[in-house]
């Protein structure tokens, strides 16, 4: 473990796990792209709907929204780093399986299971991050696990955009990148670092796990709506430019990643209900601005708005839901918030979807997403008042609003 004089630097055991679940997390998002030359190499004589290529990319995040509660399961159960070595090597072998599979049915398999490994993969390093630090510390970790996926995913999409174009087999073989992991892990990362009568806090505390998993998923169903609507909206402008449509993915990204690197100082002003509530408010407003945005320049700033907010999501729930976890709990707590996390990423295309269609355009559907976050960030924002009035000791107790 690392000593205290360290603990304001990040040791190799933290930066393994903080690089093995930011792979995981945007693992699933790496091979997208690649899926229609995937299914016509598989059945080249057929005409293969569009509908198939997004049910191929979905794969692994459905069946990680429904294994990671079994994920977690055993990992409070199972020691956990034998189980994260399992898991990771499991995950680049078959990440890059399907390149050498030549049936559809094959495809589809080798991503459930993928899915499932992903998930172990995710529930245990993140148990693990938990087990080893508290405090402080866990909410420095935390930011830096939002800002690690956030540069991971930037850095993989502009990899996948490059090397994509030339040859569709690349993406999958970055799964590979799993597997030199796996040494440092067995090396670095200790089977047990938590002292029972130590660690904090003493009692599970449902009412913020639920708080944590709710905003996640809905959270995650607001943040990927923007992708979702993009291609309509930037076609309402009339830009068919592939090249914009990359710039303004990349944008949002970009805005992501400012948003998870300010996330401590802003969590140590407003804490955790003050975060929710802006996050919301940063997403109202980028629905908003994308439903009357009249050029390329203001769609941009209505997505870089958005992108900050979704920056803050991911590091406010986590944080939220690790602090409400006793070390025995960890594994199931964790392994439902992975659950719920991925759950909101694949309603957002049904909300979307949904959304367009009761108001009778995407621009609509926007506007009704908008008053869906503004109402969240109202009700965060009333409830981080009304907290704010009681105690510190039970904002503690509840939300987990560690100082700084």
């Amino acid at each position: 473990m690392a000593t205290p004089s360290s603990s304001s630097a990040l040791s190799a055991r933290d930066a393994s796990l903080l690089l093995c679940s930011s792979l995981a997390l945007v693992g699933s998002l790496l091979v997208s792209p690649s899926m229609p030359r995937l299914m016509a190499s598989v059945m080249p004589s057929l005409h293969i709907p569009s509908a198939w290529h997004s049910l191929v990319s979905s794969t692994p995040a459905l069946a990680i929204a429904l294994f990671a509660p079994f994920a977690g399961w055993l990992a409070d159960r199972i020691d956990r780093k034998h189980l994260l070595v399992g898991a990771l090597s499991a995950y680049g072998v078959l990440g890059v399986l399907p390149v050498w599979l030549d049936s559809l049915e094959g495809v589809i398999g080798a991503r459930l299971v993928f899915g499932a490994c992903e998930a172990l993969v995710l529930t245990v390093c993140l148990s693990l991050m938990a087990d080893h630090v508290q405090g402080p510390r866990r909410l420095r970790l935390v930011g830096q696990q939002a800002v690690v996926v956030s540069l991971a995913g930037t850095f993989l999409y502009g990899v996948v955009a490059g090397v994509g174009a030339a040859t569709w087999q690349m993406p999958f073989y970055l799964y590979v990148l799993a597997l030199p992991l796996v040494p440092v892990i067995i090396k670095r990362v200790k089977a047990s670092a938590v002292d029972q009568d130590m660690a904090l806090p003493h009692r599970l505390s449902l009412p913020a796990l639920a708080a944590g998993c709710a905003l996640i998923a809905m959270g995650m169903m607001l943040s990927y709506a923007v992708p979702q609507a993009l291609p309509t909206v930037m076609a309402s402008l009339s830009i068919e430019s592939n090249t914009l449509s990359v710039l303004a993915i990349t944008a949002g990204l970009f805005c992501s990643l400012l948003g998870a690197l300010l996330w401590r100082p802003v969590h140590a002003v407003f804490g955790t209900l003050g975060c929710c509530a802006l996050l919301f408010a940063l997403m109202a407003i980028g629905f908003v601005a994308l439903t009357i945005t009249a050029d390329y320049v203001s769609l941009i700033v209505a997505i870089a708005i958005h992108g900050f907010g979704v920056g803050l999501l991911v590091p406010t729930a986590l944080a939220l839901a690790m602090n409400a976890l006793t070390p025995s709990t960890r594994g199931r707590g964790l392994g439902l918030f992975i659950g719920c996390l991925y759950l909101g990423q694949g309603l957002s295309f049904a909300v979307v979807l949904v959304a367009a269609d009761l108001g009778g355009s995407v621009e609509v559907g926007m506007v009704t997403l908008a008053v869906l976050a503004a109402v969240c960030a109202l009700g965060s924002g009333l409830s981080a008042l009304n907290v704010s009035s009681a105690s510190s000791t039970c904002t503690n107790a509840i939300f987990g609003d560690s100082g700084e």
